[in-house]
């Protein structure tokens, strides 16, 4: 009762055959048993006749009807060129590879006592329903790809996918997207010479196809190395990279130098807007006409005031584009919002009016149970939207960037396994990242009765740990390593573990001056100065945030 084995054998691709004869396992294809089979199509064994049955992908259907493929095996079969070869079934591989992480092994990899790893893993998969949820900290490890990829298979392995009160897929209320673009539609609209130039999608798959954007530790990198053009300008929205976004800070400060021209689109005077050659006053939520389509219900945002000369970021973003664009179809955001709402047959107007609509039942954005009714897939058939139209327990993309298609363990870049010599002069584990109740991120710290609640930065400290390098609480105490040094304030609880710190990030005093070489206070306390840069994971996602090293001590004085 710990697994669905039902939805697992009719929603993923568990009978797919995967070769295993080959240094790099590969999900067998109808192109490799047929000179004319479609490499879109994949191959599984059905276990009464002994033989091999194809998976006809546009279709969405086995080519051979009333037929239950076998689940578990390793079979022998001829290619088309007349090779011979081994595969076996994409969920013979998957359980062999969930048995190298016992709890045991487990427990070694997180510290997490085996007995309660097990405990928390029958609580999950027992409760009916239940659902897993996630913020920023996947976001934060190298092994971004593979550690979300396992969570995804836990829901999808019980059976809580889009189901009420599990995981449901988001989608866009009423297919409004609340920016003219989805990471793939600006992909799409880019001219090739252009897209050709997005730095980083030669060397990262998941950035080629899946994301619009540059990545950013190769953008630092291509800043000061030229090659393979210069970057002569940047434009910082919606971003603090000197005090909040930015690993290795005084990289990005020497970057934002380096440029010829810079601009930077903020709410206040931040440590990065100081650097640039113009800034933008951006409108904040209260003074901005919007929409809120991400998930459901679709909402209107009307602004209620007006300040000086700020605009919402839209605002911005359109007048550059009319620059840029000799027939811009847009005068103004409404114009812009009511092509954006056409899906939902609403215009601007007349939403404000309304100011929310639910999606009705039936609509692909409204849950549940889509993939039973062809409401995730653009063809309408049942499924979901993959290469394979299955959930793929073994995935395609991942096969096809060359990144391991299955979920596993990566151990960050410094660690006690992974550099124990470091690990002897700097012996905790530093974290950061976490939320902290006045503040979001590097936003609010000119707000007084904020500040008021908490006026400066703390590292949490394992009381064991604080006798042990004689820290009392409240005291001011240096967080350091091979790559930096903050001093911020020891907050000691028993809620954090004895070998790992946990230090704040964001922090700026907006009250110190903020010309150089002060910035607002920023280089005395941001812990981004003791994490790397260019330690990203193996497709292009992630930052060692949650796991570095340091050492922490007394400050003098």
């Amino acid at each position: 009762d710990l697994i669905n084995m039902d939805f697992i054998e009719k929603w993923t691709n568990s009978p797919f055959l995967v070769r295993t004869d080959q240094e790099s396992p590969a999900l067998l294809r109808e192109s490799d048993l047929k000179e004319d089979g479609s490499d879109i199509n994949f191959i599984a064994h059905d276990p009464v006749s002994d033989s091999f049955v194809v998976w006809d992908t546009e279709n969405q259907a086995y080519q051979k009807s009333d037929i239950t493929p076998s689940m578990e095996g390793e079979f022998d079969l001829t290619l088309a060129n007349g090779s011979k070869a081994k595969v076996k079934t994409v969920w013979t591989l998957y359980k062999e590879n969930a048995e190298a992480y016992t709890p045991e092994k487990v427990s070694e990899i997180t510290w997490v006592p085996a007995d309660k790893i097990k405990k928390a893993a029958r609580m999950y998969a027992k409760s009916k329903p239940s659902a897993l949820h996630w913020g920023l900290p996947i976001d934060t490890i190298p092994s971004t790809i593979p550690t979300s990829q396992a969570i995804n298979h836990l829901w999808c392995l019980t059976g809580n996918l889009d189901n009420p009160g599990g995981n449901a897929i988001a989608r866009y209320a009423y297919d409004v997207v609340t920016y003219p673009y989805h990471s793939g539609g600006s992909i799409l609209s880019l001219p090739p010479e252009v897209e050709q130039k997005r730095i980083g999608m030669h060397d990262y798959g998941p950035i080629k196809d899946f994301r619009a954007w540059a990545q950013p530790d190769k953008v630092l990198e291509q800043i000061f190395s030229g090659d393979p053009y210069e970057v002569k300008g940047m434009w910082i929205q919606t971003a603090n990279p000197i005090a909040c976004t930015g690993m290795e800070p005084k990289k990005w400060h020497k970057a934002i130098k380096k440029l010829d021209f810079t601009v930077c689109v903020d709410l206040f005077m931040t440590p990065t807007a100081m650097l640039c050659d113009v800034i933008l006053p951006a409108a904040t939520f209260l003074e901005k006409d919007s929409l809120r389509a991400w998930w459901v219900p679709l909402n209107a945002i009307k602004k209620i005031v007006e300040v000086g000369e700020c605009k919402s970021d839209i605002e911005i973003n359109l007048e550059l584009c009319k620059r840029f664009m000799k027939d811009f179809p847009y005068d103004n955001t409404e114009q812009l919002f009511d092509t954006l709402l056409k899906s939902a047959d609403i215009t601007y107007k007349d939403l404000c009016d309304k100011t929310w609509m639910l999606p009705p039942k039936g609509h692909p954005s409204r849950p549940y149970f889509r993939y039973e009714k062809g409401l995730l897939r653009e063809d309408k058939k049942p499924g979901f939207k993959t290469p394979s139209g299955k959930i793929e327990l073994y995935s395609s993309w991942l096969e096809k960037w060359k990144l391991d298609p299955m979920p596993y363990h990566e151990e960050p870049p410094y660690s006690p396994v992974n550099t124990p010599d470091l690990f002897k002069d700097y012996p905790l584990i530093l974290c950061t990242g976490r939320r902290m109740g006045p503040y979001f991120h590097s936003e609010h710290r000119q707000i007084p009765w904020l500040r008021e609640q908490q006026k400066e930065p703390v590292l949490e400290i394992h009381p064991d740990t604080a006798q042990k390098y004689g820290i009392e609480h409240g005291e001011k105490v240096c967080v350091e390593n091979w790559l930096g040094k903050i001093t911020v304030k020891a907050l000691v609880t028993p809620v954090i573990h004895p070998d790992i710190v946990m230090a704040e990030h964001g922090w700026w005093f907006p009250e110190k001056e903020g010309k150089e070489p002060s910035l607002f206070g920023v280089w005395d306390v941001n812990v981004n100065q003791l994490i790397p840069m260019s330690h990203e994971g193996k497709g292009g996602l992630g930052s060692p945030i949650k796991s570095m090293l340091c050492k922490v001590y007394k400050a003098k004085g």
